[in-house]
């Protein structure tokens, strides 16, 4: 037992130190190469999840599946560069990979939710 939580904050320690050098590389590299704070929000923001693409957790592909797939090429915003829509300069879009969370999964979420309503229904009649 003496060794059990040591050994985990090391893990832990372990696991957090490639996404330290991740943002290292990545993002505070990206902050440096945009020369305004106007251009650094557009660079954030146009990563942002588009709310119009939550649809993409109940339907698999409603979007199309990734960016450069001949068979369901992505088509949605996220990833979009803000002169796109203007200029057509920079990225139109850029997805790796689909968010569709599954069956079982929003099963799951839904006889929860469902769960939860009929126990407050309970409470509610107790209390009356």
């Amino acid at each position: 037992m003496r060794i059990g939580l040591p050994a985990a904050v090391t893990v832990v320690i372990l696991m957090t130190v490639p996404f330290l050098r991740a943002k290292e590389a990545y993002i505070d590299d990206a902050a440096v190469t945009q020369k305004s704070p106007t251009e650094q929000w557009a660079f954030a923001t146009g990563w942002s999840w588009p709310p119009e693409e939550s649809v993409e957790f109940f339907v698999s592909g409603y979007k199309g599946w990734k960016t450069g797939d001949p068979e369901g090429p992505y088509w949605g915003r996220l990833g979009r560069s803000e002169q796109w829509d203007t200029e057509r300069k920079g990225m139109p879009s850029y997805r790796g990979e689909g968010q569709y969370l599954g069956l079982p999964v929003m099963l799951l979420a839904w006889f929860g939710l469902w769960a939860v309503a009929i126990a407050r229904i309970h409470v509610e009649i107790k209390r009356a």
